[in-house]
C-alpha cells in the first residue's frame, strides 16, 4: 500500500491515542496523526513512531485536513478518526477497485461498530 496515506484526526481524546498509535505502528501505508488538541503537544508523540505525529493548535477540521492533504504525496488518502481503525484487508480491495475503476474517486467501505 506505497500508494496510501492515511490521516487520524485527534482532538481532545487523547486518551484514544496509545490504543491507535499501536495499532498503527506497522500499518502498511504512510500514516499521519493530526492533533489540533489545544491544552498543547502531546508528550508521548513518540509512540506514533515510525509514523508522523504533527501538532496543529489553533486549526478547525477542514483547515487542518487541507493544510495535511497539500502536503501528501500519494496516490490516495483516508481519514479517520482517532477511535476508528481501518481493515488492511479491506483497504487493500478499495485500492484495487479504485486502481482499476478510472472512473470513480472514491470508494465507501463496510463499517462495523463493536460494542
Amino acid at each position: 500500500m506505497n500508494d496510501l496515506t492515511v490521516i487520524v484526526t485527534i482532538r481532545n481524546r487523547r486518551n484514544t491515542l496509545p490504543r491507535v498509535m499501536n495499532y498503527y505502528k506497522d500499518f502498511p501505508a504512510d500514516v499521519i496523526f493530526l492533533d489540533s488538541t489545544q491544552e498543547g503537544i502531546y508528550e508521548d508523540r513518540h509512540l506514533a513512531a515510525p509514523n508522523k505525529y504533527e501538532y496543529v493548535p489553533g486549526k478547525n477540521y477542514v483547515q487542518k485536513i487541507n493544510d495535511c492533504l497539500k502536503g501528501i504525496k500519494t496516490k490516495y488518502s483516508v481519514v479517520v478518526c482517532d477511535d476508528d481503525f481501518l481493515s488492511k484487508t479491506c483497504i487493500e480491495s478499495c485500492l484495487s477497485f479504485l486502481d482499476n475503476n478510472n472512473e470513480y474517486v472514491a470508494y465507501r467501505g463496510q463499517e462495523v461498530c463493536l460494542n
